[in-house]
């Protein structure tokens, strides 16, 4: 199925005539973007609108149509999917320069054909605001172009989704957190932590050659192959086909061939077709069954086992559609967040394992922060909570060689408890009793380069029980 991108100019070519003028910055467009697959416009405004025939909007005829690729996904992973993108895209989160069409059809185009939109559409809201004018007439530009792309002759697809899952606005105004500034935590990068690489370092004992020649693994090792040649655009494997041979795999194969076919998957995960297809598959079937197994075998499963499985956790993440999961599913949630718990707490694991399993605790947490910094709400239960506080101030007080390792569990941690209602809330009681803050500021002298982050975090976050 190909995929098209509309390009619409919203100022109707004034911006090419008189943006040198007044923003000092010549831009060619007010660029609004749609995609085009199957004969249906998709686009973001009064929330995920569509339109049929495509170019029928009433932005008018597109500046550009530009082909994006194609997509095999099956159309009900691709409905899931937009679905899942109903709840961050309603018509209350449109924010011109912020949270806009391009943002959406980005995310959407990523999931389709593994790549984004042209960065010069991207990039263009940060231009404006990069600009004197641009900075100080921000809220009535946004005001003054809303009624334009937020008309409704297209009605939602998803109207009511955000408010049909979003746990209850709780805003606390008067928490002690809103009144200090925490510049490490909120100025940290939060894109995903991804492991890209194929083969794991010091886990190459197994070849390749030995997965079998079952005709899914062979498309699968040739989509890797391709990938890492071409970057984006490489035809997918049969996913559903793939996804049957793994949580059979799970079952027969021995821990050695299984780690070798999951290595492969591993790195197919980096493209966000396959984990947005993997996360939004019937429940995550194959995932939770590859996890439950792990959690299965217990102490019996293999460290390198162990490595791969939290790396496909990690990789997930490359698809926005799994972020929306953590928030809304509590199944899943639970499977990644007990694997992540375990392999945290797990005594005598090496650098490579705690880099993984920190990985995926920053990831997790990261995915409720925004909602946390937003209206005070929290998909994640009290004792999920609870689970990821432990296992996080257990592995930042044994952590005695890697920054990266501590710093990935200092911000989760932070990430966690941001925010976090004082009032009849346990955490903060754990947090006391388990003499947190001194646990995080007494990584400070062993690790000085992220003294600042530990002393924010451990003193002025958690420590709020006199405030």
């Amino acid at each position: 199925m190909d995929v098209d991108l509309y390009i619409y100019d919203l100022s109707k070519g004034l911006a090419r005539q008189y943006s040198g003028a007044f923003l000092g910055v010549h831009i060619d467009a007010v660029y609004h973007t749609a995609i085009v697959m199957d004969g249906v416009e998709y686009f973001f405004g009064a929330g995920i609108q569509t339109c049929a025939p495509p170019g029928a909007t009433h932005h008018g005829r597109p500046l550009e149509i530009l082909r994006l690729g194609t997509t095999s996904l099956p159309r009900d992973i691709i409905a899931t999917y937009l679905q899942t993108l109903g709840e961050s895209y309603s018509a209350e989160s449109y924010d011109l320069f912020l949270h806009n069409c391009n943002n959406f059809t980005n995310d959407l185009a990523e999931f389709l054909v593994g790549r984004g939109i042209p960065d010069r559409i991207q990039s263009l809201p940060r231009r404006v605001l990069e600009t004197p004018f641009g900075a100080m007439m921000k809220e009535q530009i946004d005001a003054a172009m809303r009624p334009v792309v937020q008309q409704s002759s297209h009605p939602a697809l998803y109207p009511s989704a955000t408010n049909a899952q979003s746990p209850p606005r709780q805003v606390h105004v008067s928490h002690p957190h809103r009144t200090m500034k925490f510049q490490a935590l909120e100025s940290a990068c939060r894109d995903p932590i991804t492991f890209p690489e194929l083969t794991p370092p010091s886990t190459s004992m197994f070849t390749f050659s030995d997965v079998g020649q079952d005709q899914a693994i062979n498309a699968l090792k040739h989509f890797v192959s391709e990938s890492t040649a071409h970057k984006d655009q490489s035809a997918l494997p049969d996913l559903n086909a793939l996804g049957f041979y793994i949580r059979r795999a799970v079952h027969d194969l021995p821990q050695e061939r299984l780690f070798n076919i999951l290595t492969y998957l591993c790195a197919a995960m980096m493209d966000p077709r396959v984990s947005g297809y993997y996360a939004a598959d019937n429940d995550q079937e194959t995932v939770r069954c590859l996890v439950r197994h792990i959690d299965q075998l217990g102490n019996d499963c293999s460290a390198h086992l162990r490595l791969v499985t939290l790396r496909i956790t990690c990789n997930l993440f490359t698809s926005p559609i799994t972020s929306q999961l953590v928030k809304r599913q509590e199944g899943f949630r639970t499977s990644i967040t007990d694997l992540t718990c375990n392999s945290l707490t797990k005594s005598g694991v090496g650098e490579i394992i705690r880099l993984a399993a920190s990985g995926a605790a920053f990831n997790i947490t990261s995915s409720v922060y925004e909602q946390r910094r937003e209206d005070g709400a929290c998909s994640l239960s009290s004792d999920e909570v609870l689970g990821l506080t432990s296992a996080l101030l257990y592995a930042i007080d044994a952590e005695e060689t890697s920054s990266v390792v501590l710093r990935r569990c200092v911000l989760a941690l932070g990430f966690l408890t941001h925010l976090r209602p004082l009032e009849n809330d346990d955490i903060w009681e754990f947090l006391q009793l388990s003499n947190a803050t001194d646990t995080v500021t007494g990584k400070a002298a062993r690790f000085p380069q992220e003294e600042k982050l530990t002393i924010e975090i451990g003193r002025d976050l958690l420590d709020i029980h006199d405030r």
